[in-house]
């Protein structure tokens, strides 16, 4: 059976005892007279005028070091890189006071050491159980129940006309125009849209005064009008303002249309 010799109680390392230490030896001999003695040594080795010039027999010829043929061409480097090296730059050194501001003197192996001897395991929660095993496993949820139901609601108040939204009416001084009276203006519309489009296109199409060119634009202007309150009476919730029009202009501009339609929805 394998043994480890290991413990965790290892961790703590003993208290070494270290021996005080010995004085350091000092020279007997005075530094400043030393170093005197030496340089002057050094000046005593040197021979006159030997401190400038050529260095003795650099001038002299060499019998290996001949010019050789091809020695001064360029030589191609192979393997190399041609671009040019990024120079990769250390980290600058902080000069300022350290960030953190404080040494500990904390052992920190020994109190690592100490929390894991002192630690107890931690208690583990019991595990959920399976989704297939609850109660609620297959069934919509209540929230999803609710928006189904008032979504499906909505839509029947607002296809029905005698639904909530179809009784009430946030618009002051008008009424729901009613389904026989939207037919007829309907179809009043229609037969008014054919005759004035069988008069447009009896128009000759080469115009020849302003007359004729205003005239025209006033029945593509008419046919359109008429086209737009047929699509604005076959919506399906329409209100008519029971409000006398107003005899000044600029209300007469503002009330000159008396159909109001919204869809509720």
């Amino acid at each position: 059976m394998w043994e480890s010799h290991e413990s965790i109680y290892r961790l703590i390392p003993e208290v070494v005892v270290q021996p005080p230490k010995t004085p350091p030896i000092r020279s007997q001999k005075d530094e400043k007279i030393y170093k005197f003695m030496l340089r002057l040594e050094e000046e005593a080795r040197q021979r006159p005028r030997a401190t400038f010039g050529h260095v003795p027999g650099s001038l002299c010829p060499r019998t290996d070091n001949w010019l050789k043929k091809h020695s001064k061409e360029p030589k191609i480097a192979y393997g190399v890189d041609r671009c040019s090296a990024h120079q990769k730059y250390k980290a600058l050194v902080p000069l300022g006071p350290p960030t953190h501001g404080l040494n500990s003197g904390k052992n920190w192996i020994e109190e690592n050491g100490k929390t894991a001897i002192k630690s107890k395991p931690p208690v583990v929660p019991d595990p959920p159980p399976p989704m297939v095993k609850k109660k609620n496993n297959g069934r919509t949820p209540r929230y999803l129940l609710k928006r189904i139901k008032n979504a499906l609601q909505k839509i029947e108040e607002a296809s029905s006309p005698s639904g909530e939204a179809g009784k009430k009416c946030k618009h002051p001084d008008c009424r729901k125009l009613e389904e026989d009276e939207r037919q007829e203006l309907i179809i009043a519309l229609k037969l008014k849209w054919e005759k004035l489009n069988r008069a447009y296109q009896a128009y000759p199409s080469t115009i020849d005064t302003e007359s004729m060119k205003f005239r025209r634009e006033g029945m593509e202007e008419g046919l359109a009008q008429i086209e737009r309150d047929v699509q604005l009476l076959s919506r399906r919730v329409v209100l008519i303002s029971e409000r006398p029009p107003s005899t000044s202009p600029t209300t007469r501009k503002k009330e000159q249309r008396h159909l109001v339609s919204r869809a509720i929805g």
